[in-house]
Parts: C-alpha cells; structure tokens; sequence
C-alpha cells in the first residue's frame, strides 16, 4: 500500500490539528483560542490524503468491507497512544463513557443501508457497548462538502435529538473523517444542552 501519512508531532492540545512546524510544543491553535467549541478534545489518526481518502470514500460510498479492515488495521496501532491524552481524568477513556458513532439520518441510513461511523466504531472498540439509543438525527440536512466554513455551521444546526441521556457520563464521537468539525461540534453542543460532561471526538483522518 502507498505510504499514508499519520498525525504525528506538534498539535492542538484541543482540536489536533497538526502544526507545520514538528519540533515544537502542543499549544492552543489560533482558532481554538478564538473560538469556543463545544468538544472537549479532538484526535485523528491520519491527514485525509491518499490512500487514507481512497479507502473511505469506498468504504463510504460503497461499503467496501475490505477498505474498513484496511482503515481499522492502520488505525489500532495509532488508538493507544491517542487515548492515553484524553481528558476524562485519572479514571481512563472508559470509565463511565459513552461511545457514540455520528450518526445518519434514517432516510440516508435506508438509502445506504450502513453507517460508516457505526462500523468504524465497532471496529475499533470491539469489546466495549456502542451507544445506539441516546441520539437520533432528526433532520436530514444536505451534505456538507461543497460548503464554505459558515454555511457548514448553519446546516448542521438543530440536526441532532436527544433521546434519553445520562448526564454523568463523558461521550466519545466517532466519525470517518473531520473537515470542519461542524458536525461533531454540533453534536457535541446538543449533549451538553442536555446534561453531557465531557465530550471527545476521534476520526480516522482529518484535512488540514
């Protein structure tokens, strides 16, 4: 396979997004200090580059089993290391989290018969719960790639609905791939309208 290329070296301590510069310490990036979101804590595996990209879009678009065995195999090595960072205190990542795959509305759910963000999170938490019954999508808003920053925003407002939600737990998003992050932030928000505490977000790859 073609060489991918991992996040590593300096990053947000918030949002993880790679600096240009690898030497240097975590910190803030500028947005992060401008703007106030709400996710806790955000990590990616990979920059959203071939093949990484080839291999969701397939998996996305296609359902191509063996591009999520790929992704999950490229991806185990990278978790441990991700989630030592998360900020849900001394008790680790799973104490009292819930895991939740962003997810469809169920008019796209029928349409494309699986969720990506579903499979991915199974795949890689196999031996822990997958929340299923704490979030719906209520609106089937249109996709979000031709979109600038703004109208990304405005779209995914108010998509989301709270089913029923223990408001002592942390939460950790599971999604393919992170551009904005105005889907996960706005997921984030509506958990914490509700009683959330912590909320992280983990992708398989992000652009930057």
């Amino acid at each position: 396979m073609a060489h991918v290329e991992p996040i590593d070296g300096a990053i947000c301590l918030k949002c993880g997004v790679p600096f240009s510069s690898k030497n240097s310490p975590n910190h803030l990036c500028s947005l992060c200090i401008k703007n106030k979101n709400s996710l806790d804590w955000i990590r990616s595996f990979f920059i959203y580059s071939d093949p990484i990209a080839t291999l969701v879009k397939r998996l996305k678009y296609h359902g191509d089993s063996s591009c999520l065995n790929a992704l999950l195999k490229l991806s185990k090595p990278h978790l441990i290391r991700l989630m030592e960072d998360i900020p849900f205190g001394s008790d680790g990542l799973l104490h009292k989290t819930c895991i939740i795959p962003v997810p469809l509305h169920p008019k796209r759910l029928k349409r494309r018969l699986f969720n990506q963000s579903l499979l991915i999170a199974k795949g890689l938490f196999d031996h822990v719960p997958i929340c299923l019954d704490l979030v719906e999508r209520d609106i089937d808003n249109p996709p979000q790639t031709s979109l600038s920053l703004s109208e990304r925003k405005k779209n995914v407002r108010g998509v989301f609905k709270i089913k029923k939600l223990d408001g002592s737990k942390n939460f950790l998003l599971i999604d393919d791939v992170m551009t904005s992050g105005s889907t996960l932030n706005e997921l984030a928000r509506t958990l914490k309208n509700h009683g959330a505490r912590g909320i992280a977000a983990l992708t398989i790859a992000r652009t930057v």
